[in-house]
């Protein structure tokens, strides 16, 4: 019996125990329950905290500061007063709306079109205020243009100064610049060789540097023909070929081969200096002139008044000084104090190595008026100076309103011939200078004698090969300006002269150099038809059309001079949508600039409700999808991290926070409640688990020792 009940007691214990870990494992499962429902308290309340909104400060119109939730529009929305931001894809395509996209694809990749369709337009008045341009000087349709024509070639103005017309242009006129300077060079050449080379008697030369005559003979009457027949010819009046003297003017003339008629008239004029002089002594030719105004020394001769009645001029060298007395313009008294009434004179140089002996004579008397006066003063001297042979010079002195005019003449064949030969070298160097070398070219062209002649100022060339590349440059010359070139070239022909016009229409005038006035007549040639302005009036005056490349030149032309007139147009952008014109025009003007060229790199249409929503640009940035760009100071696109945007910032719900913390203290409260009992009850399981654990050690023990002495029992037995 007492092992069955032992027995039985055991099963019990056992039986508990089971119980108490079962109960134990249910408690230790609600445990984890608890857990997990503190792991989702704290969850919701982390949530809250970290559930902020995106926020995006920036200015409106007006320069308000403005505050709100960040979305597409609002990051990209104009103001003078914004930085401006954009947003990239991956890749790199510029987020626009769906308005700018469809601005963007209707201005046919223009800028001004894209700019005018946000109302922007780059304006000024110039041209209103100027009216257009009028003349009555110029060809249809140049002779009244629109303001609207003139602000259009405005817009088109650098690209004319830098048009294959204005070059194509430049270039025919520097090449035939360039081919005429070496006709010229290669006929001036030609021409001293051809005037040199035709027989002529006296025949030219060049000595020295100068061109002179070697004259035949020897007398003053008879070098002075000579003189004059060179130049004017056997009978001064000469235009036949068959003339031996070629460069006869009035020939050359006949020929064509002199630019200015006015030069015959100049060279006529020095050679008859000396066409009145059979004896240059006793005619008193003025071969060598010496004007003075201002002797080196005056006195003004007063009254008591304190009137100048008269003035005593003192010069000449310091030991032969003359004094001359002038009174109304005539000489009333003279002294040639050192050597006059002297007949022989000796004089010895201050180095003493040269003396100088000689006589004087005193020929003023012979020039004495009725009223005591002299219109003229003249004396003559034989000079020997050191071993040279005997000089003799005769010297005159005039007085006209008191300006002295002093004449001096060396009376030796030799020194008239000098003196002659300086005006012969004058007069060669002034046909040179005004030779018509396309005439003279041209007839040299056909002239065996010359045509084949190498000139070696000419970069050793002939004249052919000269006068061709001449023809050629000039022949691609005309049709450059004009479409129909024959009337132009029967004009070159003539030298067909056009009278200049004033913009009224009236005619234009000139001031000559003697201070008059003539009406400004210009020849047709090719000098003028560089001229712009020349052409522009003789395509009026013939009614001729401009060829087509060269209205490109015209309207260069009109337009710089409108320019250089009335200074440069002054553009400034104007807002037509800002009609109080309370805005910066020229800041969006820039700012659509910007966003124009950044488009043109690439974009992306986004759609107008993602534009609008917050949700939707905070998932994009967050997540990587965009990245955001920024306008730096210079107008370039620029990278920019939207964590470093100090214009953007996160703003938390605080009733919202405050929630999730009131039902996060209260589970974590309830979770501790629970856990508390939860840790008592298992405490208790504890004890009593360790109680029937003790005494089913005990029971076991008892059962075992009644079983040995049992089978003790059987074994004694």
């Amino acid at each position: 019996m007492g092992m069955a009940a032992s027995q039985a007691r055991l099963l019990t214990i056992t039986a508990r125990l089971a119980d108490n870990e079962l109960r134990s494992q249910t408690i230790n499962n609600a445990k984890m329950r608890l857990a997990t429902q503190s792991s989702q308290a704290s969850e919701n309340y982390i949530n809250a905290l970290n559930n902020a909104t995106m926020t995006f400060t920036n200015y409106d119109l007006q320069g308000e500061s403005l505050s709100q939730a960040l979305t597409f529009n609002a990051l990209t929305a104009y103001s003078s007063y914004n930085t401006q931001y954009g947003l990239v894809n991956s890749s790199g395509q510029l987020l626009v709306s769906e308005s700018e996209a469809a601005i963007f694809a209707n201005c046919g990749n223009n800028l001004n079109n894209f700019l005018k369709a946000h109302g922007l337009e780059y304006k000024t008045t110039y041209f209103e205020t100027l009216g257009g341009f009028t003349t009555k000087a110029y060809p249809e349709p140049y002779n009244n243009i629109s303001v609207e024509d003139l602000e259009q070639w405005y817009q088109y103005y650098t690209s004319y100064e830098n048009s294959v017309e204005i070059e194509e242009f430049q270039n025919a006129i520097e090449n035939y610049q360039n081919a005429e300077a070496l006709l010229n060079t290669a006929g001036n050449e030609l021409m001293a060789t051809y005037l040199k080379d035709t027989g002529n008697i006296p025949k030219l030369t060049f000595d020295q540097g100068s061109y002179k005559l070697n004259f035949t003979k020897a007398g003053f009457g008879d070098l002075l023909n000579e003189f004059k027949q060179a130049f004017l010819g056997t009978n001064q009046n000469s235009y036949e070929s068959s003339d031996t003297n070629k460069y006869n003017l009035h020939f050359l003339e006949n020929k064509g081969y002199l630019v200015d008629e006015k030069i015959i008239e100049y060279l006529t004029n020095e050679i008859q200096k000396f066409s009145n002089a059979t004896n240059p002594v006793t005619n008193k030719p003025a071969i060598k002139v010496t004007e003075t105004t201002s002797p080196s020394k005056f006195v003004e001769n007063k009254d008591e008044n304190g009137n100048v009645i008269s003035t005593t001029y003192t010069f000449g060298d310091e030991d032969e000084p003359m004094t001359v007395t002038v009174k109304n313009g005539k000489i009333i008294s003279y002294d040639f104090t050192a050597i006059k009434n002297v007949e022989t004179y000796s004089k010895t140089s201050s180095d003493g190595k040269t003396t100088t002996t000689g006589t004087f004579t005193d020929n003023s008397e012979s020039y004495k008026n009725a009223d005591g006066s002299y219109s003229r003063l003249s004396y003559s001297t034989t000079k020997t100076v050191g071993s040279a042979a005997p000089e003799t010079e005769n010297y005159y002195y005039e007085f006209n309103n008191g300006k002295l005019v002093g004449y001096s003449y060396i009376n030796e064949t030799q020194k008239f011939k000098d003196t002659l030969n300086e005006t012969i070298d004058i007069i060669i160097r002034k046909i040179l200078a005004n030779a018509n070398f396309e005439t003279f070219a041209e007839d040299m062209n056909s002239d065996t004698k010359y045509n084949n002649i190498i000139l070696t100022k000419a970069r050793n060339k002939t004249i052919s090969e000269v006068y061709s590349t001449y023809t050629q440059s000039k022949g691609g010359f005309l049709p450059m300006i004009f479409k129909e070139t024959e009337t132009v070239q029967t004009d070159l022909d003539n030298a067909t002269l056009i009278t200049m016009k004033n913009g009224d229409g009236t005619d234009a005038t000139v001031k000559n150099l003697d201070g008059s006035t003539s009406i400004d007549e210009r020849p047709v040639n090719i000098k003028n038809l560089q001229d712009i302005e020349f052409i522009l009036q003789y395509m009026r005056e013939k009614n001729l059309k401009p060829a087509d490349n060269f209205n490109t030149v015209i309207k260069e032309y009109i337009m710089n001079n409108i320019i250089e007139i009335n200074g440069t147009p002054k553009y400034a952008w104007v807002d037509e949508n800002d009609t109080t014109n309370t805005g910066n025009a020229d800041a969006k003007a820039q700012w659509y600039t910007n966003l124009f060229k950044r488009m043109q790199q690439g974009y992306k249409q986004i759609e107008d409700g993602l534009a609008s929503s917050k949700e939707w640009i905070e998932y994009a940035l967050e997540s990587g999808i965009v990245s955001m760009e920024q306008v730096d100071l210079n107008f370039n696109w620029r990278s920019l991290d939207y964590k470093t945007c100090s214009k953007i910032t996160e703003v938390t719900d605080d009733a919202a926070v405050a929630r999730a913390e009131a039902e996060y203290n209260r589970a974590m409260n309830d979770i501790k409640a629970k856990d508390n009992i939860y840790d008592l009850q298992l405490k208790n399981i504890d004890t009593e688990h360790t109680s029937l654990q003790t005494e089913y050690s005990v029971i076991e023990k008892v059962i075992q020792e009644n079983v040995k002495r049992t089978f003790k029992f059987d074994q004694s037995a």
